[in-house]
């Protein structure tokens, strides 16, 4: 066991006015970091532990020497080596653990304990990134790239902001999270951002949704019997939120490995989302959603947390990068709303590169966009000859913006408790609005107009978006306006409207 659960408790009491000791709060985290670089790795069954546990004591880092009866105790660390693919050793604490808390070390148990104890790692991960992000949201001025301190290891791009490092000095704590962070989030192994990959990893893993034919309720934390799902929803919702706000916040741009992976992150959700249709849960859409965006901010020049852009060569490198291309290729069909939404991103940050624009992006990524001269004749390494415009009509005709507008409008968005995640979604959708709307008007409006024509001939076939696209399930009828007039109720006809709007396209 890691006893995450510490780590969660420490976390909490990062609060104006905490008692909490900041050398105390970083030798506490310090203890922690290789595990959350390697989070939830375990090294699986080795006979040599279960030899030990044959023997019938076993030495473990929490609870020392632990003596084991053949039946039940080393059965029972058998059977749950065997089904949750732990070492043997931290099976032991499992049990033990439960046997303290409830006086009753049983397979149910020792799972719901293992279930809570990876739920507190996601919250606390999740919090500690969240510490930093609504601090540097409210210290960021929008308009105004800020400047960075360079003591802290800055460049363009790379660096804790001016301000953020005033409001450090002022909350030692806060100084202490920030800092922490930021050796979490510099760290590459082998092409990967460590972090950031193994959060992918871990969402990717699904292991434990496999397990509810041997454990089909485990016990909570109060002894009571709680359905394994929750638990494992709850874990991949803080997972796809810290990937969010690591991508955001993290002071190097993603290797090229890394947002490789976040794509076929993306393309493996956006497919869960297709095939469930209208029944799509909210865990899902909101973890769909954190990993949008965090596509977004990995592809965007514009640091959506406040701070400097990023570096525009780093930026047009990652884009070259041959592991990117199929990615790439396939995002430039536009195929379903989520891929043109990160068409709609890409073809942005291509204009910004193309039109020599990055030096002028400010905090929110937004910048005056001009046409550029090459614009027609760009192409992205890998062969991907469509334009920024082209990309840009491709993501309009694919209903980027109803997705933008559901994401916005939908029952899981409004569900989210932590109002600073909210900020944050909203912060990034109106930013690429604005940079499309910003590149439209530099081409005389011919995107608007294009939209506008594909609008009307949806509207002509009657053609449902649900049919064709996955989209995000909006609030039922009676808390939305009504539709536009010659639209079903409830139905995404539009590539510009959502549906339950009244707007209509003039």
């Amino acid at each position: 066991m890691d006893n995450y659960q510490q780590l969660w408790q420490e976390v909490q009491q990062v609060v104006p006015g905490s008692v909490l000791q900041p050398a105390t709060l970083q030798l506490e985290l310090e203890q922690y970091r290789n595990k959350l670089l390697n989070l939830f790795q375990n090294k699986g069954p080795q006979q040599s532990l279960r030899q030990q546990v044959a023997q019938g004591r076993v030495q473990t880092p929490n609870f020392g020497e632990v003596a084991l009866d053949y039946d039940p105790d080393q059965l029972r660390v058998t059977e749950l080596t065997d089904k949750l693919r732990l070492d043997e050793v931290t099976c032991v604490e499992l049990l033990t653990f439960a046997q303290e808390m409830w006086g009753l070390a049983s397979l149910e148990a020792a799972f719901g304990v293992h279930l809570a104890e990876r739920l507190d790692a996601a919250k606390a991960l999740s919090r500690l990134l969240t510490l930093q992000l609504v601090h540097q949201l409210e210290v960021g001025t929008a308009g105004e790239a800020e400047d960075l301190d360079l003591d802290a290891g800055g460049a363009a791009g790379n660096g804790i902001s001016v301000s953020l490092a005033g409001l450090m000095e002022q909350q030692p704590l806060l100084g202490v999270v920030v800092r922490f962070n930021e050796s979490l989030l510099r760290e590459v192994h082998n092409g990967r951002n460590q972090l950031i990959s193994r959060l992918i990893e871990v969402i990717k893993d699904h292991t434990l949704d496999s397990l509810g034919q041997s454990f089909p309720i485990a016990l909570d934390r109060y002894g009571g019997a709680a359905n394994s799902t929750y638990y494992i929803n709850q874990e991949r919702c803080e997972l796809c939120k810290a990937l969010l706000y690591a991508v955001v916040l993290s002071p190097v741009p993603l290797t090229a490995t890394s947002l490789s992976e976040l794509l076929q992150l993306l393309e493996g959700m956006a497919a869960k989302v297709k095939a469930s249709g209208p029944n799509a849960s909210h865990s899902l859409i909101q973890q769909v959603t954190s990993c949008l965006l965090a596509v977004v901010a990995g592809l965007s020049l514009g640091n959506a947390a406040g701070g400097a852009p990023r570096p525009s060569a780093a930026i047009a490198q990652l884009l070259r990068a041959p592991e990117l291309q199929p990615h790439l290729q396939q995002v430039a069909k536009a195929e379903d709303s989520f891929a043109a939404v990160v068409a709609l991103a890409w073809a942005l940050t291509r204009e910004a590169l193309s039109s020599n624009r990055a030096g002028s992006i400010n905090n929110t990524g937004v910048g005056a966009l001009s046409p550029s001269s090459g614009a027609g004749s760009n192409t992205d390494a890998g062969g991907a000859a469509a334009t920024p415009s082209a990309l840009l009509e491709a993501a309009g005709k694919a209903r980027a913006l109803g997705m933008l507008a559901g994401l916005l409008n939908s029952v899981a968005f409004q569900l989210e408790e932590e109002e600073g995640h909210k900020h944050l979604c909203a912060r990034m959708v109106y930013r690429l609005l604005t940079e499309m709307l910003e590149f439209d008007v530099a081409n005389k409006r011919e995107l608007t107009e294009t939209l506008i024509k594909a609008s009307k001939q949806h509207m002509e076939k009657g053609t449902s978006s649900r049919a064709t696209a996955p989209m995000l399930p909006l609030p039922p009828p009676a808390a939305t306006a009504a539709a536009a007039p010659g639209i079903p109720a409830n139905t995404q006809s539009m590539a510009l409207v959502p549906f339950g709007t009244s707007a209509a396209p003039p």
